[in-house]
């Protein structure tokens, strides 16, 4: 009787499979011998398994001490099961019966030669004893058994059919294996004799002759295949009354048989059944070499598989490094590859072309460098740089870099890169370029025609801020003339005439002034008020809002930046101007700009909504590009709003986007159009 977990069983076997439940806890458990796992880990070992029954098995190994299950206190909580010390114990049994599986069963459909398959009823096998062994081999070790025991051996077939010839075989069995009748009863008593037995050989009477025999059945991975035979020795017990009988029925001459079973050796039942014993030893050592054999076997063949598919893997290797290769060379953008310490393994045709140096010429990063950078310091700089992209894990873009080329003419590449594999210990960098030459030539066109765009802006603005100072000017200086031609000017009108003209003055220099900052080129970045930035532009342009009537409300945070506050200016005024020409064309009542700031998460958000209407949604996705424009060719360019965006993203690392919007102000709601500039604080 054996108890496992307070429950009584007959046979151990029987608890061990109470304890496995079938197939899917055993491979659970064939799983966590590997290493701990989460549930989910688990279910994906095991995809055939739903969560309940595999929640249920988890449970019971959990209660039979086999697995452990630690909580841990996350959100969500997560579950990791771990096999236990009892339930390693299991490996071996495991084990075993993984190696059966190997032999016993196939994959698919599809087994290699020499293996055993499963059939529909019974196992079938498609080897034979000759496969796994060398007869001469067996036949030598047959004859040096008989020889030092004294007895007939021979090694058959299962059906009794001879695979080794006979040793030591007596002149009796011969002469009874030459008639029909003796030849098939003999045949028959072999193969019973060399059934599989698991507790020992098989020893009786022989079926044919009546004499001791013994036999012991070849296996491999529980199928048989052979039988190893030995006996022919007599006792006590056989007559030659017996042997007469025998061979009348066979039709064998009775005086040649007599004669023959007296030559045949005496034997104690005692040493025959230590001998088949010693036999039964012997076919279990080569029921084990075959079973090796096969493994080997299957090893050999699996090897050979796996080394035709590494070679085909190799040429299929080889084909794709060509075509990768050549996609390389024959890219349209420039493209490097280079290892960790400077070495450059490629340069495509579009690099050498628009660089003009070769391979041969820059075999190194350090060479290129020094070959297209004449200042020491950038040149170092450069090396630095490029010397930090082996220690990058995933594809970075860098930005643009201008340098000279063969021909010593400027040129400007954007460059990106990306590790594409490790050789030799060393780290492969794939560096991808944009030739953006022309484009930085398009862009400075394009800065310069919005600057004009802007500055012609602001001379009509200058005129709208001139023409009533000049005004007050020109009446004052043309009263007081009059008046002096008729003698009636006073002092006092004089001085209060004078003190008007020259506040006049004094608005129409501050104006000077506050136009020629905004036109200045400042090429250096400072700290700067964004409410201060604001205050600026609006003296610049509430000259022609105010003629307009419309209304600039604003709620601005006292922010400081970095960066070039001209630039976000120019954007500023862009933006601001597009809502008044819209608004113009409204026949709004009151005509809203509306402007706040907000900070979030190192941001600072501007917002400038109006209630023109909104922009129409099928130009919404178009108005950033370069030349749209909604006013006609005789009053826009298209570029405002594309050199704003280009402002914003490449010179105040922000983002400039678009939308239309509904909100209210002072209990009355409104449609138009919202410009959002994200700028980073930091």
């Amino acid at each position: 009787m054996y108890v496992f977990n307070e429950k009584p069983y007959k046979y151990s076997l029987e608890a061990i499979m109470n304890v496995l439940g079938g197939k899917w806890r055993s491979l659970i458990l064939w799983q966590l011998f590997h290493t701990k796992l989460r549930f989910t880990e688990i279910q994906k070992t095991v995809p055939e398994i739903s969560k309940k029954v595999l929640s249920e098995h988890l449970k019971v190994l959990e209660r039979n001490d086999l697995i452990i299950r630690t909580v841990y206190p996350t959100v969500p909580p997560q579950v990791e099961y771990e096999i236990t010390e009892l339930g390693k114990s299991l490996a071996t049994i495991l084990n075993q019966l993984e190696e059966w599986g190997k032999i016993n069963l196939y994959e698919n459909n599809n087994f290699p030669k020499n293996f055993i398959k499963k059939g529909s009823k019974n196992y079938s096998i498609n080897i034979t004893f000759q496969d796994l062994f060398n007869i001469d081999e067996i036949q030598l070790l047959q004859n040096q058994f008989s020889t030092a025991n004294n007895v007939a051996s021979i090694i058959t077939e299962v059906d009794g059919t001879p695979i080794t010839s006979p040793t030591n075989f007596t002149n009796l069995c011969q002469i009874i294996r030459e008639t029909e009748k003796g030849c098939i009863n003999c045949y028959k008593s072999d193969a019973e004799i060399g059934k599989f037995k698991a507790d020992g050989p098989t020893i009786q009477i022989c079926k044919s002759a009546g004499l001791w025999d013994a036999g012991a059945a070849i296996s491999v991975g529980g199928k048989h295949i052979a039988n190893w035979l030995i006996g022919q020795v007599r006792d006590n017990s056989q007559t030659e009354d017996s042997i007469r009988i025998y061979a009348n029925k066979i039709h064998l001459n009775e005086q040649k048989a007599i004669k023959a079973f007296n030559e045949v050796p005496s034997m104690t039942p005692r040493s025959f059944e230590n001998i088949s014993r010693l036999l039964y030893t012997f076919a279990n050592q080569l029921s084990a070499m075959a079973y090796q054999n096969i493994l080997h076997s299957q090893n050999i063949k699996e090897l050979k598989h796996s080394q035709k598919k590494i070679k085909s893997l190799n040429e299929n290797l080889d084909i794709l490094n060509s075509e990768l290769e050549t996609i390389i060379q024959e890219a349209p953008n420039p493209i490097i590859l280079h290892e960790k310490g400077g070495k450059i393994l490629m340069l495509n045709h579009a690099w050498i072309n628009s660089s003009g140096f070769t391979l041969e010429e820059t075999p190194t990063i350090d060479k290129w460098v020094e070959s297209v950078y004449d200042d020491t310091k950038m040149i170092d700089s450069i090396k630095e740089h490029i010397h930090s992209l082996y220690n990058i894990t995933q594809r970075v873009d860098e930005g643009e870099f201008t340098f000279f080329n063969k021909n010593k003419t400027p040129v400007t590449w954007q460059f990106s890169s990306a590790p594409l594999k490790t050789q030799k210990g060393k780290k492969i960098i794939i560096s991808s370029a944009m030739d953006v030459t022309e484009l930085k030539q398009k862009d400075k066109i394009l800065s310069i025609k919005s600057r004009q765009a802007v500055m012609e802006e602001m001379l009509e603005m200058i005129a709208h801020q001139w023409r009533q100072p000049l005004s007050i000017i020109s009446t004052l200086s043309t009263n007081i003339k009059f008046k002096d031609e008729i003698n009636d000017l006073k002092s006092y009108e004089i001085q209060e005439s004078m003190e008007k003209i020259n506040d006049s003055v004094q608005h129409l220099s501050n104006t000077v002034d506050e136009f020629r900052d905004f036109f200045k080129i400042k090429s250096l970045k400072n700290e700067f008020s964004i409410d201060n930035t604001f205050s600026k532009v609006l003296k610049l342009i509430s000259c022609q809002f105010k003629n307009e009537n419309i209304i600039i409300e604003k709620d601005i945070h006292d922010i400081t930046l970095f960066g070039f506050e001209n630039k976000l200016i120019h954007v500023l005024i862009n933006i601001l101007n597009n809502a008044r020409d819209e608004l113009i064309k409204t026949e709004q009542n009151k005509k809203l700009i509306l402007i706040n700031t907000n900070i979030s998460t190192n941001l600072l958000e501007i917002s400038i909504m109006d209630n023109a209407g909104g922009i129409p949604n099928y130009i919404l996705n178009d108005i950033f590009k370069s030349h749209f424009t909604t006013k006609g060719d005789e009053n826009g360019t298209g570029i405002g709003l594309y050199m704003s965006k280009s402002i914003v993203e490449k010179h105040l690392n922000g983002v400039l986007e678009a939308n239309n919007i509904n909100f209210s102000f002072e209990k009355n709601d409104y449609k138009g159009a919202e410009f959002k500039i994200f700028l980073p604080l930091n």
